[in-house]
């Protein structure tokens, strides 16, 4: 019989694993849309005085405004981690 311990390591295990899996494929998604996505240099958060609410800015257009759906669910991955 497994006790709770071992059941709490394997699904922290598991976990930890599907997580590290989607990080992987985040980067390797990233590295091959940067040959091809330009930021614009003029854009909400571009330049701004403070930094929080830029980075606020940014992320928020670039849901928005962005280049089609694998540039949008690379920023919401990477804001959900």
């Amino acid at each position: 019989m497994v006790t709770e311990t071992a059941r709490r390591v394997g699904v922290l295990r598991r976990r930890t694993a599907a997580t590290l899996v989607i990080l992987v494929v985040q980067f390797l998604v990233g590295m091959s849309l940067n040959p091809y996505v330009t930021i614009p240099t003029h854009h909400p958060g571009a330049g701004s005085g403070p930094y929080l609410s830029g980075a606020l800015s940014s992320v928020l257009w670039s849901f928005t405004d962005s280049k089609g759906p694998i540039s949008s669910g690379t920023t919401g991955t990477s804001v959900r981690f």
